[in-house]
């Protein structure tokens, strides 16, 4: 036979996931496309086959897709079979420099896949905490919901952890949380030692650059998420505001603890809707909180309802508190009858920051790292948080405390963190013009 000089060449397409390339050699290196055209012949194909692998090893080890293209003598092949773990290699219509490249490319896909696999369990096996101590930074004081969360969850970390090590947690309220946060992404060592808990509204912060221009959310380690979080405004019993409508001919004096959720909502409505409440805040948590709620010396107080059901379950079922709405798209079945602030008759950029909030709902309290962790660090911590969360011990321990679990993976999380912080431009100028009012 002889050589034929058309375009008549064999196609090895390699598949990953849902994506398939056909045609030259092609690398993605963030948002730019270079392609890597290689004109080859008969020979020149086989001789790129030979060692050293070096042409082939770069696109597989950073998880481009490449296929490589050889002209010459045509002749059918069955498919190879697929391998467990690589990519799968379709064979068309086949030459003797292809089938070559077929088998030299599952080699080294099996070569480089087993090192980067080796790579990956070393520097995990490397990790000892053996004799270390891992601290959880709670931005909030002792006593209230982020607080019990740490410490239930430092009961039982240390036993999935390399070396078990001794897990303690650190108060260190501040800012409404911020100042954890800060000194998480600024000082707090990048080994493994540190985690916190981090408050709901932390995207937020994030987004009006509340927390310097150094802290990116986004950049953060998600371990996991504990619980979600319903931000509610509660209304102690003895104050005459029970509704929406009676803030509106009265002013009504709540504590929250910074720039919270509750505390945005209570700014939009008093602006939207003409209520009166006047924000005080500067708690050092839900506890400080609830201890002026309950000597009178505020009406009302923002409380997430998984906290107030752990820590006050007697609360709703006696009508000590009022609650006036809930933080959430959908009502809660525990509170059936309060509105969701989804459903005020708001519209426009503020009706887009309600919806904001909201959602955020979802993010809950996540356990998470600083930012420049090692990923293979980050992941022994996520193995351990999976585990946990399943330990039987742990689900008592946090049911006894009157915990509610309602867990999600930390790459989840860190996707619904991200979605916060893509948020539109005018819906983040509203929450800063909104802000940027007294309280």
């Amino acid at each position: 036979m002889r050589q034929d000089s058309r375009d008549i060449a064999a196609f090895l397409t390699f598949n990953s996931g849902s994506a398939s390339v056909d045609g030259p050699v092609r690398k993605q290196s963030g948002q730019k496309l270079v392609h890597h055209r290689v004109a080859v012949n008969e020979q020149s194909c086989i001789d790129i086959l030979r060692p050293p692998f070096f042409f082939w090893l770069i696109p597989i080890v950073s998880g481009d897709i490449g296929t490589m293209r050889c002209a010459g003598f045509v002749r059918e092949m069955p498919t190879m079979p697929d391998l467990p773990g690589m990519p799968k290699i379709s064979v068309g219509a086949a030459t003797r420099p292809a089938r070559l490249a077929e088998i030299w490319m599952a080699a080294v896909v099996a070569v480089a896949m087993a090192f980067l696999l080796g790579q990956a369990t070393a520097k995990a096996q490397a990790l000892d905490f053996s004799g270390k101590t891992v601290t959880i930074v709670v931005g909030f004081g002792p006593g209230g919901g982020y607080d019990t969360w740490a410490r239930t969850v430092a009961d039982h970390l240390g036993r999935y952890l390399p070396g078990e090590p001794t897990v303690i947690v650190e108060n260190m309220p501040g800012g409404g949380g911020n100042r954890a946060s800060v000194f998480l992404a600024s000082v707090a060592p990048k080994d493994g030692t540190v985690i916190s808990v981090f408050p709901q509204p932390f995207p937020l912060e994030g987004l009006i650059g509340r927390l310097g221009d150094d802290v990116a959310p986004e950049d953060f380690g998600y371990i996991g998420r504990l619980t979600t979080h319903t931000a509610t405004l509660l209304m102690w019993n003895t104050s005459p505001v029970k509704t929406l409508a009676d803030a509106m001919s009265r002013e009504a004096p709540i504590a929250t603890p910074g720039i919270d959720v509750t505390n945005i909502v209570a700014r939009i409505v008093n602006e939207r809707m003409g209520t009166q409440f006047k924000i005080i805040q500067g708690y050092e948590g839900s506890s400080e909180m609830a201890f002026a709620l309950e000597r009178e010396e505020v009406e009302g107080m923002s409380q997430s309802l998984e906290s107030l059901v752990a820590k006050h379950p007697d609360w709703l079922p006696e009508g000590k508190v009022n609650v006036i709405w809930q933080v959430a798209t959908t009502r809660n079945d525990l509170l059936p009858d309060v509105p969701a602030v989804t459903e005020l008759p708001i519209d426009g950029d503020d009706a887009a920051l309600l919806r904001l909030l909201a959602s955020l709902g979802d993010t809950g309290r996540p356990l998470g790292m600083p930012p420049g962790v090692a990923p293979e660090v980050l992941q022994v911590f996520r193995d351990a948080f999976d585990a946990v969360v399943q330990d039987p011990d742990f689900i008592a321990d946090a049911e006894k405390r009157g915990l509610q679990l309602d867990t999600e993976p930390g790459a989840a999380v860190a996707a619904s963190v991200a979605a916060a912080m893509n948020t539109p431009e005018p819906t983040v100028d509203a929450l800063k013009a909104l802000l940027g009012a007294a309280p």
